[in-house]
């Protein structure tokens, strides 16, 4: 695919998953780090950084496009990347856990063999890098506007100029950690959006709003990529449970809860749950399946540990429903 190739919906089945890149298996990092050699070596390493140096300062930075271009980007190139190998995915690099100029990141079995190789001039440590806290500070911005900026220049810029080199000029895809700092970046807007699900994407000024042409792509605005599960990608934080609802797991003083006991989710009050109902989780005839038929919130239980789904209305939950609940893990942890 090439840079003028339009992006089509890919199917669940062939939803790819981006990893912490500490997660990738050894055959994973290869596959990845042989995948970056080809597209150096075909020019679409070099073709994509000319993409973002030209547009550099024409919104696709200090604009509410900030965003939605570099998923938009970083997903084409994530597209080249799979012409070499059908299971490569872009993997991230949380740059507020992985603080050194030591980490697994920059060995030479990694993006460490491409400093000298591909004329980097990486300069590990030039500035300070983010913090969990502010991540976390961050995340809880409840508009679009200033979320982004938020993201943008606290959480996104330190890490270029930490590296240097190319990583902290225009061309900065020409270092391939810009795509693994901004598949981070891309889940850090995953996160918000759902923890802050129907808040409306807010033009920052004329040309540069929902429904506008992306720079590079003008068949393509950021109306089609709010979603990314549609683009044919999820995070390997997004953990989909099951929650069956048992006499065990109603909270004996409020009926109309019941806890979710699970790894993930217990002793972490900083995790994000989306809830959904669940009508027939274990294809029984379509008679027997149960619904829980009232409006559900979710609440962390700080003296179990736990997280609670309640009916709002206050009706008790019934044994044998389930509820779908997709698990954001606590993005503060490693």
């Amino acid at each position: 695919m090439r840079s003028g190739t339009n992006v089509s919906p890919v199917a669940v089945s062939d939803m790819g998953i981006r990893k912490n890149y500490r997660n990738l298996t050894a055959v994973e990092r290869d596959h990845f780090v042989n995948a970056l050699l080809q597209v150096k070596a075909n020019g679409i390493i070099d073709h994509f950084a000319t993409i973002h140096e030209m547009h550099f300062f024409m919104g696709i930075h200090v604009s509410s496009h900030f965003l939605p271009w570099h998923r938009e980007m970083i997903l084409r190139f994530e597209r080249e990347l799979q012409e070499f190998h059908p299971d490569v995915t872009i993997p991230y690099w949380n740059s507020t856990v992985n603080t050194s100029p030591s980490d697994p990141l920059w060995d030479n079995s990694f993006l460490g063999q491409f400093d000298s190789a591909w004329g980097l001039a990486r300069a590990l440590g030039s500035d300070t890098l983010p913090t969990p806290q502010e991540v976390h500070t961050t995340l809880r911005v409840g508009t679009y506007d200033p979320f982004w900026r938020d993201l943008e220049g606290d959480i996104h810029n330190p890490p270029h100029r930490w590296v240097e080199g190319v990583m902290g000029d225009v061309a900065s895809p020409g270092d391939p950690v810009f795509y693994l700092h901004h598949a981070w970046i891309d889940l850090l807007w995953s996160q918000w959006q759902l923890a802050h699900h129907g808040a409306p994407f807010m033009a920052s000024g004329a040309g540069v709003g929902l429904n506008d042409p992306m720079m590079e792509w003008p068949d393509r605005t950021p109306a089609d990529v709010l979603d990314h599960h549609p683009l044919g990608y999820s995070y390997d934080i997004e953990y989909p449970i099951v929650h069956f609802v048992t006499a065990q797991n109603i909270s004996g003083t409020f009926p109309c809860t019941t806890y979710v006991d699970h790894p993930l989710t217990n002793a972490n009050p900083n995790a994000i749950l989306f809830v959904t109902h669940n009508w027939n989780p274990l294809g029984m005839p379509s008679d027997q399946g149960q619904f829980n038929n009232h409006p559900i919130g979710v609440w962390y239980a700080q003296g179990r540990q736990q997280w609670g789904i309640f009916n709002e209305d206050e009706a008790a939950m019934t044994e044998g429903v389930a509820f779908n609940v997709s698990v954001y893990a606590n993005l503060l942890g490693p």
